[in-house]
């Protein structure tokens, strides 16, 4: 595990120190992600629960008594801590070129993308808790018995099925009967900001393989450390970012609906 790691990125290494400097110091933009996202959530003052107005009997939809659609606080904690956590693996990873740091930087990275994928789930927020803890120690696991492939395979799926579920979210909240003009706005915002989070992601990937396959020609430019690290620091922080913005909106939208519904009765 403390061996030199054989995968070794495009910038030439140092004799000594930090052997790739560049690819090191740019892993600050995970750790300014995180901590903007944690201050952001602090500003907001989020409930991360959706709220519940008595017994299921009382709520006109099922969906709003079981208060499914509303992000776990664990699993909100989890995401901001595995983005910080992706900064620092990733740096001693690079500055060492260890083999257990080049683990870490997998794991994490992938532990924050799983965490985004089970806040849009369908589940209470204990069974998002439950499923992002599950699959998280699944990662870690399958990351040590099948280093080569497994951690890029799983990431990229965890990445398009994240996207999907958001969608999937945004579409159940937009066809909600009586639906206040405000709510749709401020959904039609949000779908743009998880657009922008998607092109974010596919252009620091683009950059990582432009790194990775063509170094002769690319390798002056240090895409690695100036594309990847500040393009996917920048889309975990929108869609981290958007992801509590919809639990906003979302508690909202519940909100106004069991005022109109205990109105009506």
């Amino acid at each position: 595990m403390w061996s030199r790691s054989a995968l070794d990125w495009c910038e030439p290494n140092q004799e000594a120190g930090v052997l790739e400097p560049h690819n090191t110091w740019t892993n600050f933009a995970y750790l300014v992600s995180a901590c903007a996202l944690q201050a952001f959530a602090s500003e907001r003052g989020k409930s991360f629960v959706c709220p519940k107005s008595g017994p299921a009997k009382n709520i006109s939809n099922e969906e709003d008594a079981l208060g499914l659609g509303a992000s776990s606080r664990l699993v909100w904690c989890m995401f901001v801590f595995s983005v910080a956590l992706t900064g620092v693996a990733s740096a001693w990873f690079h500055a060492t070129l260890y083999y257990v740091a080049q683990k870490c930087d997998e794991f994490f990275e992938s532990a924050a993308v799983i965490c985004l994928l089970h806040m849009h789930t369908q589940l209470s927020p204990a069974s998002q808790a439950k499923c992002a803890v599950l699959h998280s120690l699944v990662l870690g696991v399958s990351i040590l018995a099948v280093p080569s492939v497994f951690c890029e395979v799983h990431l990229g799926f965890a990445c398009l099925l994240a996207a999907a579920l958001a969608r999937q979210r945004l579409n159940r909240l937009r066809s909600r009967v009586g639906l206040a003009e405000e709510h749709l706005e401020q959904l039609e915002a949000l779908q743009a900001r998880a657009v922008l989070a998607v092109v974010l992601a596919l252009v620091g990937f683009a950059a990582w393989l432009l790194d990775h396959c063509a170094c002769s020609l690319t390798g002056w430019l240090h895409l690695h450390a100036y594309a990847w690290h500040p393009l996917t620091a920048w889309a975990m922080f929108v869609a981290g970012k958007s992801s509590m913005a919809l639990d906003t909106t979302h508690k909202s939208v519940i909100q106004s609906s069991l005022t109109e519904h205990s109105k009506s009765t």
